[in-house]
């Protein structure tokens, strides 16, 4: 998937064990939930995994995600 680093790609196990394989199905879920999911399966991704979810949902780097998208997305998973 476009946006996601070499560093986030180690963690494409845990993508496919939440049903994630592509952008159509993040797509469908929603950044949000796949990481909830990755959390539920005893992973301890960071922030950045998040955001880099989100940011492959929009078509943008994670760092190109606005200040107000970072912290909506870490509210509504702390």
């Amino acid at each position: 998937m476009k946006n996601l680093s070499a560093k986030t790609i180690r963690v494409r196990r845990t993508k496919w064990s939440v049903g994630v394989f592509d952008l159509a199905e993040l797509e469908a879920r929603d950044a949000i939930e796949t990481y909830k999911e990755i959390l539920a399966h005893n992973f301890a991704p960071s922030l950045n995994l998040l955001y880099s979810l989100e940011a492959a949902i929009l078509g943008v780097k994670w760092t190109e995600l606005s200040v107000e998208t970072k912290n909506r997305l870490r509210k509504v998973v702390e």
